[in-house]
């Protein structure tokens, strides 16, 4: 999901596959937002990442931890 108004730039990525190593799911979401300055370049940069649910894909957090 993209959308852009002016110099702005926001998406959202929804992430789904398996990870090889322990073939547990991998399911989460990322957001980036974007100002691209008058050169037509990327100016600044924000992320957000839903690291709860990318860490217990990799085993990394057990799945009884839930993010409010």
């Amino acid at each position: 999901h993209v959308v852009a108004e002016g110099n702005r730039i926001a998406s959202r990525s929804l992430w789904d596959g398996t990870v090889t190593q322990n073939g547990r799911s991998a399911d989460f979401t990322s957001l980036d937002f974007f100002r691209i300055d008058d050169d037509g370049r990327i100016a600044e940069r924000w992320e957000s990442v839903d690291w709860v649910r990318l860490y217990q894909s990799f085993g990394m957090l057990p799945d009884t931890i839930h993010d409010l």
